[in-house]
């Protein structure tokens, strides 16, 4: 943990820096720093990890780095945003990836950047998302309105289901045991598991019966 130095406002911004790779960290602390924040900044490695922190303290904001197109930290933020309005998020990726950039838009992140940006954009990033204000470089934010926005954030567009998830699901909504379906399917319990986890961290429940339900309703099962 790193004091920040103290800024002219008395607004408050404690901050938690995401990067399971511990490459860039540390770069971001210093921008940070030298932006002279009047708050405290934290390291995590997973969202996991950060949602305890973000729990403990009075986090109001999330520096992302998404590392091979995390698809469980892409899920983690979503629901962070579903849960928490007023989080701040940036987003810092290792790809130009322009459909994921209106993603995490639609579902209120406030900035995105990729990973080898310079230490202004970096810091021109921060300043914005930490004013609430929006930063997407490689964006036309004019292309979605404020409207269109919060339209698409109440519409989740789910992926395909993949086959070997189909039948994990219709066995567990049989009834059949985690360790029954692993044997059954000639697969490990941990990966059975970790596809069930997948799909309630989705649809952001606390039981896989749920997220079965909803999925039957949307016709994905």
């Amino acid at each position: 943990m790193k004091l920040l130095a103290k800024n002219i406002s008395s607004t408050d911004c404690h901050i938690i820096i995401v990067d399971r790779a511990e490459m860039y960290a540390h770069n971001v602390e210093n921008v940070i720093h030298g932006l002279r924040i009047n708050g405290v900044v934290r390291n995590a490695r997973t969202m996991e990890s950060a949602n305890e922190i973000i729990e403990k303290y009075d986090i109001c904001m999330v520096v992302l780095f998404l590392h091979d197109n995390d698809k469980v930290e892409l899920l983690a933020i979503r629901k962070l945003l579903a849960d928490s309005r007023n989080m701040k998020v940036l987003i810092v990726s290792h790809t130009k990836d322009k459909v994921m950039m209106r993603q995490m838009l639609c579902i209120g992140a406030l900035g995105f950047l990729l990973n080898d940006s310079t230490t202004e954009q970096f810091r021109q990033a921060i300043i914005n998302v930490v004013g609430n204000e929006r930063f997407f470089p490689y964006l036309d934010l004019d292309v979605l309105t404020d409207h269109e926005i919060e339209e698409k954030k109440s519409k989740k567009v789910h992926a395909v289901v993949p086959e070997r998830d189909k039948k994990i699901l219709n066995l567990i909504a049989k009834g059949e045991k985690i360790m029954e379906v692993a044997d059954k399917l000639i697969l490990g319990k941990s990966t059975v598991k970790a596809r069930l986890a997948f799909y309630r961290l989705e649809y952001n429940v606390h039981k896989t019966s749920q997220a079965i339900a909803i999925m039957k309703e949307e016709g994905r099962l």
